[in-house]
């Protein structure tokens, strides 16, 4: 979460926030299998179902389908397949990662909803990384939180893979 102490910088946040060239997200996620490629992007038309709290990818335009973006990097995968994977929201669409690794039969670990068969403590999703220009200096500002790395499924990847997140 990002706030501004003034109605100037609180102005300033808010037109960064909608321009995700400037105003960059960072996600880590934990899939049950690494993906073909080590590194790409992904781009589908997503419809949300408010009713059922769900968000699909469709083939053509519609009523409700918006487009979504987003950029991934394998971090490291184990040996069970297992992969650590950073990702880049360039839009941002209710469950859009969680919908679109799914869709390519990619599921996070621990996400029920989307067809993982994995329990876990909880969703393998973590928002790790916020990066924006300061609302007045215009330099660079970088928020970074990691997950516990002692709970399941993070304390599965070593020391390097942490090292390849930052």
């Amino acid at each position: 979460m990002v706030f501004g102490k003034t109605s100037q910088t609180a102005a300033a946040l808010s037109a960064a926030v909608q321009d995700h060239n400037v105003f960059i997200k960072e996600y880590l996620c934990v899939l049950s299998s690494a993906p073909d490629e080590p590194d790409g992007e992904m781009s589908d038309l997503l419809f949300h179902d408010s009713v059922r709290n769900k968000t699909y990818p469709v083939d053509r335009k519609r009523a409700g389908a918006k487009s979504a973006r987003l950029a991934y990097r394998v971090v490291s995968t184990l040996p069970d397949r297992h992969t650590l994977v950073l990702v880049r929201l360039y839009t941002g669409r209710t469950h859009q990662i969680r919908a679109q690794f799914a869709a390519r039969g990619l599921p996070l670990v621990g996400d029920g909803k989307y067809g993982s068969r994995e329990k876990a403590p909880s969703l393998a999703l973590w928002a790790v990384r916020l990066t924006f220009p300061h609302p007045l200096t215009r330099k660079p500002v970088q928020a970074v939180s990691l997950p516990d790395n002692t709970r399941s499924p993070w304390s599965a990847f070593d020391s390097e893979a942490w090292n390849n997140v930052l």
